[in-house]
């Protein structure tokens, strides 16, 4: 028999374990985000605490998206797929989990098809980055006249400008 005290504080000690593996994951991706990672050993630590985060919970989609981003960085984007699309089956509509794999498939030369996800991913959240990221896809595709329709869409100029568009 277990006794309820025991369950609780055992329960309480997972919970702070998932939180602090969290808080971990979000500081590595943060800094990779921002071009303040200090090389590959930040990116294989936070490909441990992904796995570890998706160990301690199974079910929460963060982890498997923290284990894409240091996939996909490391350059196993075929890990980085399937870990990307566990998370979109966990959570599909997250914006960034849409935006990750189509980052995959541009990586892949899919260029189509994550185009479409950029699109979809820009419908959830009002990022404009994901406009820009859709026009570059559809660059790719040689297709420049819905590309610079895209592109007219984003109304911060300056932004262009920064991402070489404007």
């Amino acid at each position: 028999m277990r006794y309820p005290f025991v369950q609780i504080e055992t329960d309480q000690r997972s919970r702070k374990s998932v939180d602090l593996t969290r808080q971990y994951c979000e500081l590595l991706a943060g800094n990779l985000m921002d071009d303040n990672c200090n090389g590959i050993m930040d990116i294989k630590a936070l490909e441990k605490y992904a796995k570890q985060l998706i160990k301690l919970s199974h079910k929460d989609s963060d982890g498997y998206y923290y284990h894409s981003m240091a996939c996909y960085q490391l350059g196993f984007v075929k890990d980085a797929m399937k870990s990307i699309e566990k998370a979109i089956q966990l959570d599909g509509e997250e914006a960034d989990f849409l935006a990750q794999k189509a980052n995959i498939l541009c990586s892949m030369k899919h260029f189509d098809k994550a185009q479409e996800l950029y699109a979809e991913a820009y419908s959830i959240d009002k990022e404009p980055l994901y406009l820009i990221y859709q026009g570059r896809a559809l660059m790719f595709m040689g297709q420049m006249e819905k590309a610079y329709k895209v592109f007219d869409g984003i109304e911060d100029k300056v932004l262009l400008e920064e991402c070489g568009i404007a």
